[in-house]
């Protein structure tokens, strides 16, 4: 094995380190204070537009940059082959999948998720700093098809992580439902409807927007909460805390995206 730039190792530890201390810091704000590094709304909504919860997509991030610092350790060791062709697999997934979702929120979320682009630029340094250490290692055509095949496999679990379910299927209870109330849990007017409607008794099929998402993007929907309401023959459609509120017959109280302006954001839909 050709003698490898200490140089480009130590920044390779350096950027994979430091990937993981950022995705465990955002856990352990997440689970343990209830905040966020991101600081902008769009790092919520964009939890609200994939099936996978942000703390498996978290726990996910934190193995691969494990993984990735293991494995470049003991390349570096040993020299083997395996190790080397390792990386590139792991490398070529997780740039492709990254970048899959960059895009999917790029078209979908109006305010960026500035955590993820973050990530998704410490993987891509690091995969290039990675790659620069390995360039005296030839990639043989088998190898990086087996590398492609990773990336595509990641590419499709990208699609299935960011493809949620129609609102109105074939079974279940929301297809008998008169009223359908779409919410966010990061929409503090949701939260105000939804205790007003349970207060009061009234009976309402709640569906996320990450279910719903589809629907509200083909109906042209800017604002929660929705209600939407099955009639013989139409479908009424109430967007808004003051629409759905009149039709719902709760007690009058100021808009909280309103009053709070910090929090407006999160009751419009990207």
């Amino acid at each position: 094995m050709k003698r490898k730039s200490p140089f480009i190792l130590k920044l390779s530890y350096f950027i994979l380190i430091l990937g993981l201390l950022f995705v465990g810091i955002e856990y352990i704000l997440k689970n343990y204070y209830k905040t966020s590094i991101c600081p902008t709304s769009g790092c919520f909504i964009a939890s609200e537009l994939l099936l996978l919860g942000k703390n498996y997509l978290l726990i996910l991030a934190l193995l691969f940059y494990t993984a990735l610092i293991f494995l470049l350790f003991l390349y570096q060791k040993t020299g083997g082959s395996l190790f080397k062709n390792l990386l590139l697999y792991l490398l070529t997934a997780g740039l492709i999948g990254d970048a899959y979702l960059i895009f999917f929120l790029f078209i979908n979320i109006a305010e960026p998720c500035w955590f993820c682009l973050i990530v998704f630029f410490i993987t891509l340094a690091g995969a290039i700093s990675v790659l620069v250490y390995l360039r005296d290692e030839p990639i043989t055509s088998p190898h990086f098809l087996v590398a492609l095949t990773f990336g595509m496999f990641s590419l499709a679990l990208g699609f299935y992580i960011s493809s949620p379910s129609p609102i109105i299927s074939k079974e279940g209870n929301v297809k008998k439902a008169n009223l359908i109330l779409i919410y966010s849990q990061h929409c503090p007017a949701c939260k105000e409807v939804i205790a007003e409607s349970e207060r009061l008794g009234l009976k309402l099929e709640k569906v996320s927007l990450n279910q719903a998402y589809p629907l509200v993007k083909a109906l042209n929907l800017k604002s929660l909460p929705c209600l939407l309401e099955f009639k013989e023959d139409k479908i009424e459609i109430y967007t808004g805390f003051e629409a759905v509120k009149n039709r719902l017959n709760l007690e009058k109280k100021q808009n909280p995206c309103v009053e709070n302006p910090q929090e407006g954001g999160l009751c419009a839909i990207p």
